[in-house]
């Protein structure tokens, strides 16, 4: 069972309503959240929000070396042990590119976590802050495949006691012709 401080569960509570005011989400059961999949929604890709999604939350300070269309998608964050699952993919072999800026912690080994992959772990022990620092893009891109159910997940989880959530940035899913299939960002999500 997941427990919320209380500020983090007034945040949580107001990004919800937020999302449903706005119709840009449906409240589906078990803690997952329905996200219109818009670039996609032709070809009948679909994709929700599953697990403990804590609070979204944008930051305003600079991200070292991003685009300058790109700001608002490296400044804004996803919490929690949260995943997203695609639904309606053709199947065959994929890239998964990640994306994350840690905009909080100013430690290592705060915010430490595992990137799992249609239920298997392709990353352990994720320190973002270890690996580029603060206010600056970690990516990594994992080859993934998709059966016939045309199904693919993605998840992150704590990994070590006491953690910090785990924050989500961007996802983007690439054929194996390297065309752009489905991105979604944080700040998208919001």
């Amino acid at each position: 069972m997941h427990t919320f401080a209380p500020r983090s569960l007034f945040r949580w509570l107001m990004g919800c309503l937020e999302l449903v005011a706005l119709g840009a989400v449906t409240p589906t059961s078990d803690a997952s959240v329905a996200t219109p999949d818009a670039p996609s929604a032709a070809s009948g890709i679909a994709m929700t929000m599953t697990g403990h999604p804590t609070y979204f939350h944008r930051h305003h300070a600079e991200v070292e070396d991003v685009p300058e269309p790109e700001p608002a998608v490296y400044q804004s964050s996803w919490a929690g042990e949260m995943g997203l699952r695609f639904t309606g993919l053709p199947p065959g072999a994929y890239r998964v590119h990640l994306a994350w800026t840690e905009m909080d912690m100013n430690a290592p080994r705060r915010r430490i976590f595992d990137i799992l992959l249609n239920d298997q772990v392709v990353k352990r022990e994720v320190c973002i802050f270890n690996t580029v620092g603060n206010r600056r893009v970690l990516a990594y891109d994992f080859p993934a495949t998709v059966a016939a159910d045309g199904v693919l997940t993605f998840a992150q989880r704590i990994s070590a006691p006491g953690a910090d959530n785990p924050s989500f940035t961007l996802i983007e899913l690439y054929d194996a012709a390297g065309k752009l299939v489905v991105r979604r960002s944080a700040y998208e999500l919001r």
